[in-house]
């Protein structure tokens, strides 16, 4: 499967069958340990697409695996979070819950269930913590039945401290009420404007019209599935779950509409323009898993970003601006019955500890999405899907916007100041489920 390998140091006895988890849930691979020194894996030159379980001998059920940027560990977004350690599983980073109860560090016990706290780790220390755990992180369907054991962490390329990202937010206005930025225009749409022209808008009610159940060849159908898709990384994952939820009480919604999460953790706009990549594949499986056919996609609620941005403004939005664009044109090719496109923006990152994605460019990110609808806008073909904003979710902190939406710290963010909390995504569920009941493009087949 790979042309490399590597050798990686195995503490166990020659002749032991070891089985290597790679990529997906089922692909088990066997190899023998042939040297009590060293084990030779057809794998790439580091273990980070996998975890590797050594049954028998003292290490019963033993598992390993190198884990990188140790002492603050990454998150699934590469976000560095104490108390948790994450290795790349089927493409996606998967954080591994080690933040509560005892763990292990270099053969001595340390609490950490005291506010998720957690030792400073140092390069080669080895931590432990139970297989299940792991198990579930990593989304394994039978991680109940995971046999007993531990996973060792080999800590990698320490980072003792992560400080945080220092930016004055306090000129930014959001881009609804804002006049101008750096000499470009501002409002969501030409001319200043917050909402789409009079002869765009009309197109869009016309695919609005179109929207109508399809069965999985893409017919018509009175038994058929109007899909509603989300794409995007893991602030958008955590909206859309959170929205679903609140969908799932909501009466007024049409009984034809499915939703499907098509966010996936660590899925940057670096990522999602790549066709051939991990991610279009994962949103391939998630709707298969839930019988939906790429036929049956209609409308798509897109929320992306950029991760780790450091050019200045003009050079970082248009590039932005690129591979959303790439990104959309991917999207169109796997699901060809795509009507409409809703576009979002990134939250607030006024707060944020690491360069993930932080101020000013959450802000400026606004500009990508406002470029390419313009775009999309003067280039208006009747053959073509509608663009559009769906709420615009930045906000100047605890200043609400038009739409309603502000940011609270810390009750609004995880501790990396960059990810929500259930607070804040409940917040933005509302506005959303607001945002479908209301808007006119969506009126037709949202609700019943």
């Amino acid at each position: 499967m790979y042309n490399e390998s590597f050798v990686f140091p195995v503490p166990g006895l020659p002749g032991t069958d070891i089985a290597i988890w790679h990529k997906a849930r089922t692909d088990v691979y066997k190899v023998q340990v042939k040297d009590v020194k060293t084990l030779k894996l057809p794998c790439p030159s580091q273990i980070k697409d996998g975890c590797i379980m050594i049954p028998g001998s003292k290490f019963n059920n033993f598992y390993f695996c190198v884990v990188e940027n140790g002492g603050f560990f990454p998150d699934s977004d590469g976000v560095p979070q104490r108390g948790g350690a994450a290795l790349n599983y089927n493409g996606m980073q998967v954080k591994v819950p080690v933040n509560s109860g005892v763990i292990t560090v270099n053969e001595q016990p340390v609490d950490i269930a005291a506010k998720g706290a957690s030792p400073a780790y140092s390069d080669n220390d080895m931590i432990y913590t139970p297989v299940k755990a792991v198990m579930k992180a990593l989304g394994a369907e039978t991680y109940e039945d995971a046999p007993t054991g531990e996973i060792m962490f080999i800590v990698r390329d320490c980072v003792k401290r992560v400080p945080a990202y220092a930016f004055d937010s306090s000129h930014l206005v959001p881009l609804d009420s804002c006049a101008s930025y750096k000499g470009y225009e501002g409002g969501l749409y030409p001319g200043g404007k917050n909402t789409p022209p009079a002869n765009y808008q009309k197109l869009g009610m016309e695919k609005a019209a179109e929207i109508k159940p399809l069965d999985q060849d893409g017919k018509p159908s009175e038994d058929g599935k109007i899909v509603l898709l989300s794409l995007g990384m893991s602030n958008a994952h955590q909206d859309f779950d959170a929205f679903e939820t609140l969908l799932g009480t909501y009466s007024g919604k049409s009984p034809e509409l499915v939703t499907q999460n098509g966010c996936v953790y660590g899925h940057t706009v670096q990522v999602t323009s790549d066709k051939d990549g991990p991610y279009w594949k994962e949103v391939a499986r998630r709707l298969a898993e839930n019988n939906i056919s790429p036929l049956q996609v209609q409308a798509v609620y897109v929320k992306e970003a950029s991760g780790f941005p450091n050019a200045p403004f003009l050079e970082y939005a248009e590039e932005l601006e690129r591979l959303l664009d790439m990104t959309f044109d991917h999207a169109l090719e796997f699901y060809p019955n795509i009507k409409i496109i809703y576009i979002t923006s990134r939250t607030y990152g006024g707060f944020a500890q690491t360069k993930l994605n932080p101020e000013p460019y959450a802000y400026e990110a606004g500009f990508a999405m406002k470029w390419l609808i313009e775009k999309k806008i003067s280039g208006m073909d009747a053959g073509k899907p509608y663009y559009a904003w769906g709420p615009y979710l930045w906000a100047n902190g605890s200043k609400p916007n038009t739409f309603g939406m502000y940011y609270e710290h810390p009750e609004d963010f995880r501790p990396d100041g960059t990810h929500p909390s259930e607070a804040q995504t409940q917040k933005v569920a509302d506005i959303m489920l607001r945002f479908f009941i209301n808007e006119p493009t969506a009126k037709g087949w949202f609700l019943k």
